[in-house]
C-alpha cells in the first residue's frame, strides 16, 4: 500500500501545531454548545430511532399498511433500524452503501472501519487509468511514463510548499496540499467523477489551479472559501444524530488521544479518509447528551414481515463491500431459509450503486419493488460502462 501520510484534511494542517489544534478543538466544542442553547431539549431527540419512530408516525398518519424504502449510506442505518424496531410493519425495503450497524452505534472511531476500502479503490483509479490514453484519463501512465497515482502524490507534495493562485472564478481562491486531498477523497464518491479527477490534478500538475475548483462545484461543502465550521453547520442535523449515536465512550477521549485514535486508525484504513472524518467529526468529542435519548443499539436480526434486499459496491470508498456481508450475516443467514434478506454485490466503483450504472441492478431492484422478487443467493451485477468512460 502506498504511503499517503501527505494527505492533509481541510479542517488542520497535515501536522498541526498545539495551537492550532487546541483552537480547532475549541471551534467544535463551541459547534455543540451553540446547538444547546439554541436548541436545547430537542438535541435529545436527534438519534436514529426516534427518526425511526418518526418514520413509524408517518406511516401510520398515510394508513399505510407497510413501508416501502430506499435507503443509501446512512439511509441504510435509519431503515435497518426501522424495520428491527417495527418489524411487522417491513414491506419492501432496500439499503444501497452499508454502513456496518454495530461499528456506527460503536465507539466513534469503529465508524472509521467504513474506510476500509478506500485506498484499494484509490488504488484501483489508478491502475484503470494507466492503461488508458490521454483522452479518457489526463494522468495516464502510457501518457507521461509515471504513474497517475505518483503524479497525484506529487502535486499534493508541491502543494505544501506552493499552492496554487485561482484568479478565474468570481472569487478568487487558493488551492492547497489539504484542499486537492479533500477533493480527492470526495470526488472518489462517483464514478462519473474520475475523468474530472485525473484532469485536475493533471492541470494542478503543470500549474492550473481552476479545474480543480471546477471540481468541488460537483461535491458539496468543498469550497475554498468554506471553513470547517461552515461545513458543520450546513449540515448540524446530521453531525447532531451521528453524535447522539454514537456510544458515550467517544466522550471520554482527550485531544491527545483522539489524535492518537485517528492516526491509529489511518494505518490500518486509510490516511486520507481517517484524517478527513477524524477532525471533521471532533465535535462528538464534546457533544451534549442526554441520559434519555433513545439509542436502538440491536439486535438486527427480527424477524420481518418481508425480506429486504441489501446492495454493497465492490469498490466503495466509504461503505465497503465486507460491511453488506455483515449485515447480511446480521439480518439474513442466521435464518435457514434466507428469509429476512438477500444479499446483491453491485461490482463497480462508488458510493453506493447509483455511483455506476448498472442495468442488471437496476432491473433487479425495479423487480423487488414492483413483485417483490428477490434476486438468486450470490448473485452479481456487472456495471454497463467502464471506469472514466466520457459520456458527452
Amino acid at each position: 500500500m502506498r504511503d499517503r501520510s501527505r494527505f492533509g484534511t481541510p479542517f488542520l494542517p497535515i501536522n498541526p501545531s498545539t495551537e492550532e489544534l487546541n483552537f480547532y478543538s475549541a471551534q467544535m466544542e463551541l459547534m455543540g454548545k451553540y446547538c444547546l442553547k439554541h436548541s436545547g431539549e430537542y438535541l435529545a431527540y436527534l438519534s436514529t430511532a426516534y427518526i425511526a419512530r418518526d418514520m413509524e408516525e408517518i406511516r401510520k398518519a398515510l394508513q399505510m399498511k407497510e413501508l416501502n424504502y430506499y435507503g443509501l449510506s446512512y439511509g441504510s442505518i435509519l431503515g435497518v433500524t426501522y424495520a428491527n424496531m417495527f418489524p411487522e410493519n417491513v414491506g419492501r425495503m432496500m439499503f444501497d452503501a452499508i454502513v456496518n450497524p454495530i461499528d456506527y452505534f460503536s465507539d466513534f472511531f469503529k465508524f472509521l472501519n467504513g474506510l476500509q476500502d478506500l485506498d484499494e479503490t484509490l488504488e484501483k483509479f489508478g491502475e484503470y487509468c494507466d492503461e488508458l490514453p490521454f483522452a479518457n484519463c489526463s494522468l495516464s501512465k502510457l501518457e507521461h511514463g509515471i504513474p497517475a497515482l505518483t503524479t497525484i502524490d506529487n502535486v499534493i507534495e508541491s502543494l505544501k510548499n506552493q499552492p496554487i493562485l485561482v484568479t478565474e472564478t468570481d472569487i478568487p481562491a487558493v488551492v492547497t496540499a489539504e484542499y486537492a486531498s479533500m477533493v480527492l477523497f470526495e470526488s472518489l464518491y462517483s464514478a462519473s467523477l474520475y475523468p474530472n479527477i485525473s484532469n485536475a490534478f493533471y492541470q494542478a500538475s503543470i500549474g492550473n489551479g481552476l479545474p480543480m475548483i471546477q471540481l468541488s462545484e460537483y461535491i458539496p461543502f468543498t469550497s475554498p472559501q468554506t471553513t470547517p465550521s461552515n461545513i458543520l453547520k450546513r449540515n448540524q442535523p446530521g453531525l447532531a444524530t451521528l453524535c447522539s449515536d454514537t456510544d458515550i465512550s467517544t466522550t471520554h477521549y482527550t485531544l491527545q488521544e483522539w489524535k492518537t485514535q485517528i492516526k491509529e486508525y489511518s494505518n490500518h484504513t486509510s490516511m486520507l479518509g481517517s484524517r478527513q472524518w477524524g477532525w471533521k467529526f471532533l465535535s462528538c468529542r464534546t457533544w451534549p447528551r442526554f441520559e434519555h435519548t433513545d439509542r436502538y443499539t440491536g439486535p438486527w436480526n427480527k424477524q420481518l414481515k418481508n425480506p429486504v434486499l441489501i446492495i454493497g459496491t465492490r469498490y466503495d470508498p466509504v461503505t465497503p463491500w465486507t460491511s453488506a456481508q455483515v449485515l447480511y450475516d446480521l439480518m439474513g443467514k442466521d435464518h435457514a431459509t434466507n428469509q429476512n434478506a438477500r444479499l446483491l454485490l453491485h461490482n463497480g466503483h462508488g458510493h453506493g450503486s447509483i455511483s455506476q450504472i448498472s442495468s442488471c441492478t437496476m432491473d433487479i431492484q425495479i423487480d423487488y419493488v414492483l413483485y417483490g422478487r428477490l434476486p438468486p443467493i450470490d448473485y452479481v451485477c456487472e456495471v454497463d460502462d467502464p471506469l472514466f468512460t466520457i459520456y458527452e
